[in-house]
């Protein structure tokens, strides 16, 4: 807003790594739903007793997905790629809107939440997305739910999100974000975020779901390109 007020030109890099995130949405459930660490653990510790870690199929799964940008249509093609009903929730729904991902319609946040198997967020943090998913939307999970946030820690209430571990509501979380601002110090992080972390059926990463080494080249390929763009007077991906 204050570029805008001063008139200057803000150009952004689009899209360049829907490819990787959405990849990591699905390594990050089948991790959840295999126990893939605690069995690589139970094998390094001298364990080989597969009836411990009973897992599940996604295939025939609801997964819910929260945002429809480049991201959330990304980890679309990978559910139907697993057979996966793909719940799809957006603040500006329209029908060509969803026939562009592949779907029937979008469906609402209460449906979504009601319904899914797996909930996965994907959309920017703003002042309307701010604690979007709170105490009043964990209860309206199923129970049993799996929930994965690669996109920012702040849309997600901690306390909300905790209490909905501790009860079993959630059968387990995957967090590349945390609510705290980053550049993140663990030693310094609040009391419900390092219960979280330290949770036994949470995996959280220090938000690296958007990087490869494809997606950075990327990321230096559009830069370069928007900065040589705007010297030879036409300026692209302009977002003000």
């Amino acid at each position: 807003e204050e570029c805008t007020k001063r008139g200057i030109k803000v150009s952004n890099v689009p899209d360049y790594c829907s490819a990787t995130l959405s990849e990591f949405v699905f390594s990050m459930i089948i991790n959840l739903t295999r126990d893939i660490f605690l069995a690589d653990k139970h094998v390094e510790e001298g364990g080989w007793d597969f009836a411990l870690f009973k897992g599940v199929e996604l295939r025939g799964k609801k997964i819910g997905i929260i945002g429809a940008g480049s991201n959330g249509a990304a980890v679309i093609r990978i559910a139907q790629g697993y057979g996966m009903k793909a719940l799809v929730y957006t603040h500006n729904p329209t029908n060509d809107k969803a026939k562009e991902l592949g779907i029937p319609d979008f469906v609402s946040l209460e449906q979504l939440l009601k319904d899914s198997d797996f909930i996965t967020v994907h959309v920017p943090l703003n002042k309307q997305t701010f604690h979007m998913l709170g105490e009043n939307e964990f209860k309206q999970m199923k129970p049993g739910v799996y929930f994965i946030n690669t996109a920012r820690g702040a849309i997600v209430d901690s306390n909300a999100l905790y209490s909905s571990l501790e009860n079993e509501r959630l059968a387990g979380v995957a967090l590349d974000v945390l609510e705290e601002s980053e550049p993140i110090e663990m030693s310094n992080v609040s009391d419900i975020t390092r219960k979280i972390v330290q949770h036994p059926r949470s995996i959280v990463t220090p938000h690296i779901a958007f990087c490869s080494e494809e997606s950075m080249q990327r990321l230096s390929e559009v830069s370069v390109g928007n900065i040589e763009a705007f010297l030879k007077g036409e300026p692209r991906n302009i977002v003000n």
